[in-house]
């Protein structure tokens, strides 16, 4: 509770700090609000069992705006998150300036990036390892701020208190969830950022989290590194307590080969990106590495504009050893840890 209420007292004076100062009305978004989505289906094919799947792994919409110079909301949802519905974001915003904003309602927990989250930002089939510690969103408050450049390179701070109990999931708690992060350079690419969380999952299981994440991007090349370690505290029949160390960590890349103009006109094919992925996640120290995968895939994209509609082929090759059992991760997760072919499109509107 000390922690909260010194959250608070945190809060409150950033809050009135930043307001005496004159609001940035250069970029104020217009009262239009603002309409998106995308839809992301996939055929998956299982080697060793021989079985296969089509599936709709995402129906996102998401509108956003302003009602007046100031006051902010964003509502999305995914009609089809692999057959359910789920309501992700609904929150109001106050941004008084391009450099402070305040968000309560069900928000994006800022330990987690926009890139691990988003199927619009996410250039392979599945999620990496990292991005499938805890749920992505909860319902609380976030508040970001720019601090001074730093030789030219912005910086950003995001931190927030939760629930703790998951996406729409508003349950009584006698503890909240508190997550902050620290950006350098831009929000999306050529970035690096720490970050730190202290909670527990929808479970009510304990869970604290450090993590480090990056992201260098040229016109045709991308690259992200992303590491994170957890301590979790599992209760066992008889209410006792213990504690494991777990981590993970994702490498992946990709070059985009973008054709001439004149051959672009004539053909539905406007670029072709080979995508690289190598992830994986550790137990305690002796335990090693318990499971890491490899991801080939190629991307056929048919708008000028990358990650906008994309045809994608890709094979996923798993790397099991004993133990792999007792990781930190949802049964549902764990279930699709097999060698696969994944075909899938991917339309952004």
């Amino acid at each position: 509770m000390k922690r909260c209420i010194l959250f608070c007292c945190v809060f409150l004076l950033s809050a009135f700090a930043h307001a005496q100062d004159t609001p940035d009305t250069t970029n104020k978004a217009s009262l239009k609000p603002a309409f998106n989505g995308l839809i992301k289906t996939s055929f998956e094919y299982q080697i060793a069992e021989g079985l296969a799947r089509f599936n709709v792994l995402n129906a996102r919409l998401d509108l956003r705006g302003f009602v007046n110079s100031d006051l902010g909301y964003q509502l999305q949802v995914d009609l089809s998150s692999q057959g359910t519905f789920t309501v992700l974001d609904a929150n109001v915003r106050y941004q008084p300036s391009d450099k402070f904003e305040v968000a309560l309602g069900q928000v994006r927990v800022p330990y987690t990036t926009q890139k691990q989250i988003s199927p619009g930002l996410n250039p392979f089939t599945t999620y990496s390892f990292p991005s499938l510690y805890m749920s992505s969103r909860d319902i609380g408050g976030t508040v970001s701020y720019r601090l001074p450049d730093v030789k030219k390179i912005p910086l950003w701070i995001y931190a927030g208190m939760y629930n703790g109990t998951g996406i729409n999931n508003p349950e009584w708690t006698g503890r909240f969830a508190y997550s902050a992060r620290l950006v350098a350079g831009g929000a999306y690419a050529n970035r690096i950022g720490i970050k730190y969380y202290d909670g527990s999952d929808i479970e009510q299981t304990s869970l604290r989290m450090l993590g480090f994440d990056a992201n260098y991007q040229t016109r045709n090349f991308e690259t992200d590194v992303e590491w994170d370690t957890r301590r979790v505290g599992r209760l066992d029949s008889l209410d006792n307590r213990s504690y494991a160390m777990e981590s993970s960590f994702d490498i992946q890349a990709k070059y985009i080969f973008r054709f001439e103009k004149n051959y672009s006109k004539k053909h539905a094919v406007k670029y072709i990106a080979p995508l690289l992925r190598w992830d994986a996640a550790m137990g305690e120290v002796n335990d090693g590495i318990l499971v890491n995968r490899f991801t080939y895939g190629v991307a056929f994209g048919f708008s000028p504009t990358v990650m906008k509609t994309e045809l994608r082929l890709s094979y996923e090759q798993f790397n099991l050893k004993d133990g792999y059992q007792n990781l930190y991760f949802s049964e549902n997760a764990k279930e699709g840890w097999y060698d696969k072919v994944l075909l899938e499109l991917f339309i952004r509107f």
